[in-house]
C-alpha cells in the first residue's frame, strides 16, 4: 500500500536502523550496510502519531487516518474490491462477502469475485 517506503526487506530495514546513530567504523559487510544513510522508512504523509499511542489502544480511526488509508488504497489497488468499499463508505455486518447486503451494486469483475470463495452445498 506504500505505508512502508523502505525499498528493501524487513531484515534488511531492522539491519539498517541499527546501524543508526552509530560513531564507530564499520568492520563488516553488515555494518557497512548498517552505517549508510538510511532511506525514509514511512510514507511523509503518513497522519501524526498520537501522544498516548503506548497508553491506550483504540481502533477508531481519525478522518485524516481513514483518509491516508484511502488514498493508500487507490493508489496501489484502484481496482480492488476493499478499495470500492473503502472509497464509498459502504459498511456492512456480514460474515462473507457474498452475504453483504450490497452486493448487487459492486461492479460485474468484483461481484463476481467475490463468489469465489463461496462453497457450492454437496
Amino acid at each position: 500500500m506504500g505505508i512502508r517506503v523502505f525499498p528493501g526487506s524487513l531484515d534488511s530495514l531492522f539491519v539498517a536502523l541499527r546501524g543508526r546513530g552509530r560513531s564507530r567504523v564499520a568492520s563488516s559487510g553488515e555494518d557497512a550496510l548498517a552505517g549508510a544513510q538510511v532511506p525514509a522508512v514511512w510514507n511523509p504523509g503518513l497522519p501524526q502519531v498520537p501522544g498516548d499511542l503506548l497508553e491506550r489502544a483504540i481502533f477508531h480511526l481519525t478522518a485524516e487516518e481513514a483518509q491516508f488509508l484511502i488514498d493508500r488504497l487507490v493508489a496501489s489497488q484502484p481496482n480492488s474490491l476493499l478499495t470500492m468499499l473503502a472509497r464509498e463508505g459502504i459498511d456492512a455486518d456480514c460474515d462473507q462477502i457474498w452475504t453483504h447486503p450490497h452486493l448487487a451494486a459492486f461492479p460485474a469483475a468484483l461481484g463476481a469475485s467475490s463468489n469465489m470463495g463461496k462453497s457450492s452445498p454437496i
